[in-house]
Parts: C-alpha cells; structure tokens; sequence
C-alpha cells in the first residue's frame, strides 16, 4: 500500500490498524445485476474482513445504456 494508508486516519482508528489484507475485484461480470439499494434488502455479492481491500466496478443509473448527449 502506498504512503497515505500508513498515515491516514483508518490506520490509526480502524480495525485492521492500518494492514491491508486480501484484494477482492467485482467486476461488473461477477455482480450480474445491480439492486440499487443497500441494507437487508440486497443479499450480499462479496464477504471480506478488516483491510481487506474491493476495487468495485460499477455502472451508472442506466446502466450502459446512454452513450452520448442524443441518446434518451
């Protein structure tokens, strides 16, 4: 990890202390569908503990569909 974990306030607070753990990637492809919603009513897509790290991949509100400025 880079310098600013090690002096960033999640290292001195967090649970981990500031140690990344296992990298986790979801990428559009391992999620399927998106819930837009968090909380009891999604079930989860991914399990991890303290420092673990998720680079997420995600899609805005329309999901792709919108291109360009003309597309409705």
């Amino acid at each position: 990890m880079g310098n600013w974990l090690q002096s960033s306030y999640m290292a001195r607070k967090g649970v981990a202390h500031g140690k990344a753990g296992k990298t986790h990637e979801l990428t559009v492809a391992k999620q399927c569908k998106y819930n837009y919603v968090y909380g009891p009513y999604a079930k989860p897509v991914l399990a991890i503990e303290p420092g673990d790290i998720v680079i997420a991949e995600t899609q805005d509100a329309f999901e792709g569909v919108i291109k360009k400025e003309s597309d409705k």
